[in-house]
């Protein structure tokens, strides 16, 4: 357990559920994955239903990989954007609104980064022991960019250090 971070009585930090783990992945999905590997994962009812059957997806995710989502994710950016386009008073309210919330998920951040990082990892590590070809294809994706990430982080301590030496 990580100290000074908060839990509520009963409830283990360690431990997802299924719709959390299940959401994690289809964040990793949607990043890693092109819409047309997505739509062949949709199309494959077999590879569909094993992930669902050891509990390593929802259907509720399934779903939402679905073209009537797709549409209505574009809709919502068009009302967005025509709404910009016209100064809409409401449209600068939510703006503001968009502000704070990523304020507050600053916060949130620095305050569970690293406990949700673990629960990212234990996602992946979950969807890596599934035979399914998808999941295999995201996981390897997800550790290219995060290594791709380790050596940018790398590069960057290395080259701070060469300034402060320099100076």
């Amino acid at each position: 357990m990580i100290i000074g971070v908060n839990t509520p009585k009963g409830v283990d930090p360690e431990v997802l559920t299924l719709e959390d783990q299940s959401s994690i992945l289809e964040g990793y999905m949607l990043d890693s994955l092109t819409d047309e590997e997505l739509l062949e994962f949709i199309s494959n009812p077999q590879e569909v239903n094993e992930n669902i059957r050891q509990e390593i997806l929802t259907e509720k995710t399934i779903v939402r990989f679905d073209r009537a989502a797709k549409i209505s994710r574009a809709q919502k950016i068009a009302i967005f954007t025509i709404a910009k386009q016209r100064k809409d008073q409401l449209f600068k309210k939510l703006l503001t609104l968009w502000r704070m919330e990523r304020y507050i998920e600053a916060r949130l951040f620095k305050k569970y980064g690293t406990q949700a990082m673990r629960s990212a990892r234990q996602s992946v590590a979950t969807a890596a022991r599934n035979p399914s070809p998808t999941m295999k294809k995201v996981v390897n994706r997800v550790a290219m960019k995060a290594k791709r990430q380790i050596n940018a982080m790398k590069d960057v301590k290395a080259k701070t250090m060469i300034n402060k030496i320099n100076f």
